[in-house]
């Protein structure tokens, strides 16, 4: 749960009934799955032992008593671990997102058909609609959060808009506003980020060479690119040149 969500892979067919959507899952997903199915499995395999009946039925209760104990602290878990990367990385969000979705397709379909495991678990329908509100509770605050900063940088276009085009008019020499006012190149920058594309902006970076560099940090630009622009395959290109 601590280790990171953007080490990622597809989800290919399973080996249960049903599909799941194809998407990127976090690895550590994955392998938090894998270890769940060989504790299932330890308990499982006690069954024939020599052993008196209440005693192994007892550990074998123990054994399934610890897949609900994991998956009801997973979100919690990982909320704690990433936090900060939840609220600011859509991506992050995305992959949260995808994770307790898998996780509760996968606590579903367990037992099913999953090599003759007999699984007897308790409150499960109680953790996969705890997963699943939990995925859309986070998923909704990252929406709000990308619309605020949405907003934010729709008010500050409009301020800017006008400064640039006002500016120049409240000098005898429109070029004298360079001069008086501090961040004039700047504001002038801002709004030309807000009408340019995506390759635009990075040649205005120019791998840190660029006249973006004169008022701008690579953090700044990578944030104003995020917000502006849809998260695919061209923008990951983009942004791995802003550094």
């Amino acid at each position: 749960m601590r280790k990171d969500l953007h080490e990622m892979q597809i989800v290919e067919e399973s080996k249960y009934g049903g599909s799941f959507p194809r998407c990127m899952v976090s690895r550590s997903t994955f392998e938090l799955i894998d270890l769940m199915e060989k504790v299932l499995r330890a308990a499982n395999d006690l069954s024939g032992k020599q052993v008196e009946e209440y005693v192994l039925t007892d550990i074998q209760e123990r054994l399934q008593a610890t897949i609900p104990m994991v998956l009801e602290k997973y979100a919690t878990k990982t909320i704690d671990a990433h936090g900060k990367f939840l609220q600011t990385i859509p991506q992050q969000t995305a992959l949260f997102h995808n994770n307790c979705s898998y996780l509760a397709w996968w606590l579903s379909n367990v037992g099913n058909n999953s090599n003759d495991i007999v699984v007897q678990i308790e409150r499960r329908d109680c953790i996969i609609t705890s997963l699943l509100e939990d995925r859309s509770k986070r998923f909704a605050q990252q929406i709000s959060n990308q619309r605020s900063q949405l907003m934010d940088i729709l008010k500050e276009f409009d301020l800017t808009d006008s400064m640039v085009e006002l500016g120049p008019t409240a000098y005898k020499d429109p070029l004298d506003v360079s001069i008086y006012v501090k961040h004039w190149v700047k504001l002038q920058q801002i709004k030309m980020i807000l009408n340019a594309s995506m390759g635009k902006i990075a040649e205005q970076w120019a791998g840190g060479k660029g006249p973006l560099t004169l008022h701008f940090r690579a953090e700044d630009v990578r944030h104003l690119i995020r917000a502006l622009f849809q998260n695919t395959d061209r923008r990951a290109n983009v942004l791995s040149t802003i550094v």
